[in-house]
């Protein structure tokens, strides 16, 4: 490492251009990188997956939403009237392909549209012209409220929303990370090392992480690891070289020697470093979960550029700043024997065994809630209340008893009347609660959605989609599917791809840490305490 580090030092302008061209490259690479992102909730190969295959195939029509007019009453007919007239008028926008309803809620006290737009590559013109239709109907109707949401537009809102979370964490974080380091260095050039070494790394990411588009779907939760990991792990790398120069510059005076023997011992831990973080990240692959693997590429992709940005553009911006980098000052004893953690460190090794023994059973004691741990696949309760589509999806669900996401549900070719003879018989189910009526997906296809009691990914409805399986309607193809559906899916590829994780976990890291160290011994420890403490991590969350 000694010798990139003094190569970038020497060859500085090069090795900055270099990044430049690759930062320039990672900021054209976003929007293609947004617009390519792809749904990594389904399961290829499952059930749930083949139906999701059929509904992708079946549907015939854009976006859908609803219009809900609140605080009226729907049998009126002031409110019938305006409702009409609104239907017509949106039915007579391009690109609207149909509008259904009104519909009232289950109290009267509410009304919704459904409104399906034409498949079209932008669907926004006709979406903002119906959207300015209905705002009239609160002039209509005095006292009303207008909201639209429920249907394709969650997903929407939810990926505009995480955009809008990344640009406020990339906006207040940098900032702040700068202020810290400007405490900690005591100086604008050694804090600025570190934080342009992040810009860097979450551009550059971002440019590999096209790349990976190529051959693994990519999603939302993908940008959010390269920006938080990107932004962890270079100001890491960087304010553990910058450290290390300041100590070597104060024992040689030299600022090549210090680039050299910094390099030579924090530059190695900081590759060997990263080898490990993407030997477990690796394993993610294993797993067939496509939201496993787009985390595991983002996650890979960050932590490689990441250390490619601390060992060569750290060096090579010493190279122009190193001049106002200030030794570290020492007083009185030596920086390896004050302090806190030397402290931290003289009492542990004094007492090992007692020490060893507190941590395990503290790390232990978070995990446990671990032993009640139940999975779930993310549903609206995990959305903010504050998106108005998910606040409609909630009055659709409560107030006109129309689920945006089903907890179990049957997928056919077959229309929505014979599909309705199949299961308005399991309405006497003990786990349901309703069967909803059935509905066209597209042209020969159909779905129908079983409300259940409870918890709609529990174990009531996991049995009802055991039940269902294997008790099909005869004469055509069908498919059970749901939240529960898929959470059992899931489960069945997680126990599939755990014996092949932790292999490729456990060899890969007890590799590398056997070429860093020589000891197998360290690779074994380094493995027991990562499970401990990501266990007691998991345990807290839980």
């Amino acid at each position: 490492m000694q010798r990139i580090g003094v190569w970038c030092w020497r060859r500085r302008v090069l090795v900055v251009g270099l990044w430049l061209l690759a930062m320039a490259g990672g900021a054209v690479a976003i929007g293609p990188l947004f617009a390519g992102m792809g749904d990594t909730t389904t399961l290829p190969g499952t059930e749930t997956g083949r139906a999701q295959t059929v509904i992708d195939g079946a549907i015939d029509h854009g976006e859908q939403f609803f219009a809900v007019v609140d605080n009226v009453d729907a049998g009126s007919a002031a409110t019938t009237a305006a409702l009409a007239g609104a239907a017509g008028d949106i039915r007579a926008i391009t690109g609207v392909r149909s509008v259904d309803g009104p519909i009232a809620a289950t109290d009267g006290r509410a009304a919704t549209l459904i409104v399906t737009l034409a498949p079209a590559e932008s669907q926004y013109q006709p979406f903002t012209d119906a959207q300015a239709r209905w705002s009239e109907l609160t002039a209509a109707l005095p006292g009303a409220t207008v909201s639209v949401g429920g249907g394709d537009l969650i997903g929407d809102e939810a990926n505009a929303a995480v955009q809008d979370d990344l640009r406020n964490a990339e906006i207040y974080s940098l900032p702040l990370t700068l202020i810290l380091l400007l405490l900690i260095f005591g100086g604008v050039a050694a804090a600025a090392l570190p934080a342009v070494a992040a810009i860097a790394t979450m551009l550059g990411a971002t440019a590999v992480l096209l790349g990976f588009s190529s051959v693994v779907t990519i999603d939302a939760n993908a940008i959010t690891v390269v920006t938080l990991l990107g932004l962890g792990l270079s100001i890491d790398y960087g304010l553990l070289l910058v450290a290390r120069f300041r100590d070597e510059l104060t024992r040689t005076g030299d600022r090549i020697e210090a680039v050299a023997a910094a390099w030579h011992t924090a530059g190695r831990t900081i590759g060997f470093s990263a080898l490990t973080v993407v030997a477990a990240l690796a394993g993610l692959m294993a797993f067939d979960v496509g939201e496993l693997r787009a985390l595991a590429a983002a996650g890979i992709a960050t932590v490689i550029v990441a250390m490619l940005a601390g060992i060569t553009l750290t060096a090579a911006l010493l190279g122009f700043v190193g001049r106002w980098i200030k030794p570290r000052q020492r007083h009185g004893r030596t920086q390896a024997d004050s302090g806190f953690f030397a402290g931290l460190a003289r009492r542990t090794q004094r007492r090992p065994w007692l020490t060893l023994a507190g941590c395990a059973v503290v790390l232990l004691a978070l995990a446990a809630p671990l032993l009640h741990v139940i999975i779930k696949v993310p549903q609206l309760e995990g959305l903010p209340r504050t998106l108005e589509s998910v606040q409609v999806a909630d009055v659709l669900d409560q107030r006109f008893g129309i689920s945006s996401q089903a907890g179990v549900a049957v997928l056919a070719r077959t229309d929505p009347a014979t599909l309705d003879g199949y299961a308005q018989p399991w309405a006497a189910d003990p786990a349901v609660a309703r069967v909803e009526p059935a509905s066209a997906v597209g042209a020969g296809v159909s779905m129908v959605v079983l409300d259940v009691h409870g918890d709609g990914q529990g174990a009531g409805a996991q049995a009802l989609v055991d039940r269902l399986r294997q008790d099909r309607p005869a004469g055509y193809e069908s498919w059970v599917t749901g939240d529960a559906a898929r959470l059992m899916d899931l489960q069945e590829r997680l126990i599939d791809g755990l014996p092949l994780a932790v292999a490729i976990v456990v060899l890969s890291m007890l590799t590398v840490l056997f070429l860093m160290t020589g000891s197998v011994v360290v690779g074994v420890k380094a493995i027991v305490v990562s499970a401990l403490s990501l266990a007691a991590t998991f345990g807290v969350l839980t």
